[in-house]
């Protein structure tokens, strides 16, 4: 009789420990489950938000000297003087930069933002002054693909800028002092039609014609412009 009670004993131990075990087990795999869920879940909201951010291609260009010398190269009219003090200018040189950005296409057409920054530097003038100045330039324009162009920033352009060129630092180096408070500077505006052609998809070439208009102390001071801009293409590889 004792052999028999001990062997229950042991049996009932024995069975304790597989029933602990099992729930054990049971356990380890309902938070394992749920660990699972739970990053599983946080991954596809991570990926819907992911999604839900625009596409944005982003075209980073520089302006060569142009063919009339108003946007970039040495000819001053409507870059700092106005039309009556620009001959005082002997020499000077400007350069800009430009990047454009998309902001939404539909079918052929899309839809961007522009934003440049621009020097320009007086070297040898007739008068007592020679500026120097670094400008801004804002507009947002359209895009329209043609026939074979790919990339949502290449084809027809057509472009708006409020802000074009407008002097943010302007030193006067005969002086050595700031001159914001010249006359010389002015407000001016801009539009530009051209045509942006993506090489390899990497390089961009753009024929471009402006129409610049500087408004200053009343008088309006409009010029055209025609030159070339070669850029960098950027492609938004999440999509």
């Amino acid at each position: 009789m004792c052999g028999g009670g001990k062997k229950k004993e042991n049996m009932k131990k024995v069975f304790l420990l597989f029933c602990l075990s099992f729930l054990s087990l049971c356990f380890a795999e309902e938070n394992i489950i749920s660990d699972f869920t739970e990053e599983h879940n946080t991954a596809i909201t991570e990926e819907k938000k992911y999604k839900k951010m625009p596409k944005m291609d982003i075209d980073f260009r520089f302006y060569l000297p142009s063919l009339v010398g108003n946007t970039t190269g040495s000819n001053s009219y409507l870059k700092l003087r106005n039309y009556e003090n620009y001959k005082n200018v002997n020499k000077s040189i400007s350069f800009m930069v430009e990047g454009k950005g998309e902001i939404a296409t539909i079918n052929k057409f899309s839809f961007a933002f522009a934003f440049g920054g621009f020097s320009y530097v007086e070297t040898l003038t007739n008068d007592e002054h020679m500026y120097g100045s670094i400008g801004l330039t804002l507009g947002s324009g359209v895009y329209y693909r043609t026939f074979f162009e790919k990339n949502a920033l290449s084809g027809l352009y057509l472009f708006l800028y409020p802000i074009f060129n407008l002097p943010v630092y302007v030193f006067d180096y005969s002086t050595n002092s700031f001159a914001y408070e010249a006359n010389d500077y002015y407000w001016k505006i801009a539009t530009d039609l051209g045509y942006s052609l993506a090489i390899l998809d990497i390089l961009t070439i753009s024929p471009y014609m402006r129409s610049i208009i500087g408004l200053t102390d009343g008088d309006i001071n409009v010029a055209l412009d025609f030159g070339f801009t070669v850029g960098i293409y950027f492609h938004d590889r999440n999509y």
